[in-house]
């Protein structure tokens, strides 16, 4: 999976620290972050504008 990818390559580097955010109408990618074990860090509302609607922001630290 990508995010596997991305993470394993990230790690190689030495970055231990991973942020993400996502709208809050973007059930798949909440489910992404939720099975990669992020943890919401916050919830803005009206963050976005055009349509407004929150975002979560996360963060996974290995």
């Amino acid at each position: 999976m990508l995010m596997q990818y991305i993470i394993d390559e990230m790690l190689k580097v030495g970055m231990y620290i991973f942020k993400g955010e996502t709208r809050g109408s973007n059930i798949k990618m909440q489910k992404v972050f939720k099975d990669f074990r992020y943890r919401t860090t916050i919830k803005v509302e009206e963050y976005y504008d055009k349509p407004i609607e929150i975002t979560y922001k996360y963060s996974l630290e290995i």
